[in-house]
């Protein structure tokens, strides 16, 4: 089965072993590795490989859900976008997400995590999605505040990377919350 999630100006799909170029090309910057905790820079070809073969793997034992995000116009994979830590006892899951820098700033990243959520919430049946930036990453809590998400609290200094800790910003949002693209 081919999934595929369209919206106006992105798509949203599986990840497949041809996209290690576009997306080692893409995700391999410093800047985006500065505000993820999993993403390692310099990010190579053979991590590509790795976390493709693991999405497989993690989709199919229904434990994690990672899609590639591409133009509407061009499969080249510009970003991505996934659930994690999924708790299907409680209905919920941790979202996640990156673009490649030459795209920030046009919307793709606000379009994908509602066309995702809305996914989340009809398909999976999931009851809360949650996320979690760095206290300083003001673009991604824009991102999850313009999808509907609250902001719940802040985790001191719980996010260690490059030897030494942040403080962690933790979104949520609850199903009966969630407003369809559409609705909007």
């Amino acid at each position: 089965m081919k999934l595929v999630i369209s919206g106006t100006k992105i798509r949203l799909r599986k990840l497949t072993l041809s996209d290690i170029n576009s997306l080692s090309k893409n995700i391999n910057d410093e800047e985006i590795a500065r505000w993820t905790l999993r993403i390692p820079y310099p990010y190579k070809r053979s991590d590509a490989e790795k976390f493709i073969n693991q999405a497989h793997d993690n989709f199919r034992k229904k434990i994690a859900y990672n899609f590639a995000v591409t133009e509407i116009d061009n499969d080249e994979v510009i970003g991505g976008i996934g659930l994690s830590n999924l708790d299907w006892e409680d209905k919920k899951a941790e979202l996640g997400y990156w673009l490649g820098r030459n795209y920030w700033g046009r919307g793709f990243t606000t379009e994908a995590v509602s066309l995702f959520t809305n996914y989340a919430f009809n398909n999976l049946k999931l009851h809360r999605i949650y996320a979690c930036t760095f206290d300083k990453n003001i673009a991604s809590q824009r991102v999850l505040e313009k999808c509907g998400f609250q902001l719940e609290g802040t985790l001191r200094e719980a996010m260690f990377k490059r030897n030494r800790y942040y403080d962690e910003k933790f979104y949520g949002l609850l199903k009966h919350e969630w407003k369809k693209p559409a609705d909007k």
